[in-house]
């Protein structure tokens, strides 16, 4: 696996592709060859950029799915080390006064533990139930309709408060 990431790095970068050329000495163009030279420089190392990126995100795809298979792989050794401890528990362990029953060991102890457990499963008919019954446990949200708000800004010509509206100016590049 390492050789290949290796390899794919190698060919993304593709050093014939770079430029010798001094980038921290002050220069400006002077003519529009010069421009359409700088405009070819940028187009080649964005497109070295992207060849990084994709060679960048199959390496840490590869990677990732490596570690989650050894990541499922431990969680299913873990899980069926806890089952046999809970199982040996029920088996081995008298219950205290209290009708519990516990293992206190070198490498843990195992215990039974009782917790109430709320699950909400269907929020639509809690919020229906609390609408009939509890209506202080509802909860309202409010937030501005943005598509409402620019309609109504370029029919009317108003600016709601909160809003600003200004106007950016960039440059930019078509790619030939």
């Amino acid at each position: 696996m390492d050789d290949d990431i290796a390899r794919e790095f190698e060919d993304a970068m593709r050093p014939a592709d770079f430029a010798d050329d001094d980038r921290t000495q002050a220069w400006q163009p002077r003519d529009e060859n010069a421009v359409d030279w700088c405009l070819l420089k940028r187009a080649n190392a964005l497109a070295r950029i992207e060849r990084i990126n994709v060679a960048k995100a199959a390496a840490l795809y590869e990677l990732a799915a490596l570690y989650d298979r050894r990541i499922t792989a431990e969680r299913a050794t873990a899980d069926y080390f806890e089952l046999t401890a809970i199982d040996a528990l029920a088996r081995i362990a008298e219950p205290d006064k209290r009708g519990k029953r516990s293992l206190k060991l070198p490498h843990g102890t195992v215990y039974e533990v009782a917790r109430e457990h709320i699950a909400w499963p269907d929020d639509d008919a809690l919020v229906g139930w609390c609408t009939a019954h509890l209506p202080m446990a509802r909860k309202v949200k409010y937030a501005p309709d943005k598509a409402a708000l620019k309609a109504h800004m370029k029919a009317t010509g108003e600016v709601p408060d909160g809003v600003e509206v200004g106007t950016v100016t960039t440059i930019q590049i078509r790619e030939a």
